[in-house]
């Protein structure tokens, strides 16, 4: 039965199995070893058996030994995600997957507490299409001339130099997409002679600069973990093809006119927020099909939300009054405060007004939510984050105590000899 499958098939079903589990079936028959021996993707993720082994680091070296050392074909697409620091097994392992210079997709996650170092051999890697990097350092040679073919590039906690990275995105003129997440060695961001489409950047950037102006663009994605200001910000609305836009976190951000851009979707979580800005966000964007806005701390001004083109809405507490006339509008989530405050030391009872003067002839979703729901969901959110942070550490002692067992038993060895 085996036996008949086509080899194409094979391999897809191969590609779409763990490694650790590929490695089994392919002893199913004759075809389906040859058939994993030319598999042109290779993942080697040592999360997968730190689940089942204790001492699961050398499992996974005599996994990912046996895996390289039976494949016969070149690699396309290679995935290596370790916590181990054997630096030359990792270099080994590279080298392998770069031995034709055939690799088309190189993603590497080295998760211990140094900055891998990655080999000057990946810079002759000329056919790569999508890289990425995390939690190493890059350190491109001087007479570096780009990845010709490089589309995608993503870069998380990942330790390069600000000249570095601008060398890196001006050589590599195929680019497309790009991702900086967590990047604190940089201090300057700059697209602006490049080809890239999609931007997302995720950190805790303060007084950096962003020359972000680029009519290539459609969509970006700017988070700032901490409340921070950032120079030149503002040049991300120079992008007039812009179609995407996220803005999460930055301090005293002000939105400037944006009459002249094509932005369909918008999502803004700021601290706050001058008034009138939202009203005049969607006057002015003719083509907005999506709006989701979260004021941290409003001044609940009047919001008066009026737009023929607009599909689905989610906003939250940062209006004492909100005038909805959207005839098109399918999704509708809106928070309703009901509450009570303190100014100048009178009580004051606030309760949020809606006025709807259109009927909403395609209205499929409507979620009105209060404070009580609002809270509900953040102790929730820290509920799961305290889980995650528990098994991580329970992960760090148990990997400890490991250590620690092997090194006892080596020891009671060699004084036993």
């Amino acid at each position: 039965m085996f036996e008949d499958l086509p080899t194409e098939l094979t391999e897809l079903i191969l590609m779409k199995l763990s490694m650790r589990d590929a490695f089994k079936a392919s002893t199913v028959s004759k075809n389906w070893i040859q058939a994993w021996n030319s598999t042109p993707k290779l993942v080697l993720d040592d999360e997968n058996f730190m689940r089942f082994d204790n001492n699961y680091e050398s499992m996974f070296i005599e996994f990912a030994e046996r895996v390289l050392s039976s494949h016969k074909s070149p690699i396309l697409q290679f995935h290596l995600s370790t916590r181990i620091e054997n630096k030359m097994k990792i270099n080994r392992w590279l080298f392998f997957s770069m031995r034709y210079n055939k690799i088309k997709e190189l993603h590497l996650e080295v998760r211990y507490a140094r900055k891998y170092k990655v080999p000057q051999r990946l810079f002759s890697c000329h056919e790569l299409v999508h890289l990425k990097l995390v939690k190493c350092k890059l350190t491109p040679p001087q007479d570096f001339k780009g990845f010709n073919m490089l589309k995608n590039l993503h870069l998380e906690m990942v330790k390069i130099t600000d000249s570095e990275l601008k060398n890196l995105l001006s050589s590599c003129t195929q680019l497309e997409e790009l991702a900086f997440i967590d990047l604190p060695w940089i201090t300057e961001i700059d697209i602006r002679n490049t080809k890239v489409r999609q931007l997302n950047i995720v950190g805790s950037y303060s007084y950096e600069r962003f020359q972000l102006e680029n009519q290539s663009l459609i969509s970006a994605t700017l988070i700032n973990k901490f409340y921070h200001d950032v120079h030149d910000l503002h040049t991300i609305f120079f992008c007039k093809n812009l179609v995407h836009l996220e803005i999460s976190g930055y301090k005293d951000l002000v939105l400037p006119s944006l009459r002249d851009m094509k932005l369909e979707t918008v999502k803004l979580s700021l601290p706050t927020l001058p008034p009138d800005s939202i009203t005049n966000l969607v006057s002015e964007c003719h083509q907005l099909k999506k709006l989701d806005v979260m004021i941290h701390y409003p001044d609940y001004q009047e919001i008066q939300i009026v737009s023929t083109s607009l599909q689905s809405l989610k906003i939250g507490r940062c209006y004492s009054h909100l005038h909805l006339a959207c005839p098109q509008l399918i999704d509708a989530s809106i928070y309703i405060d009901t509450d009570l405050y303190y100014w100048d030391s009178e009580l004051e009872y606030r309760q949020t007004k809606v006025t709807l003067p259109v009927a909403f002839n395609h209205l499929e979703k409507l979620s009105l939510e209060t404070k009580a729901d609002l809270e509900e969901i953040a102790l929730a959110e820290a509920d799961i984050i305290n889980l995650k942070h528990k098994i991580s550490d329970l992960r760090g002692q148990l990997s400890h105590q490991t250590r620690r067992t092997d090194g006892d038993r080596q020891y009671c060895y060699c004084r036993s000899n």
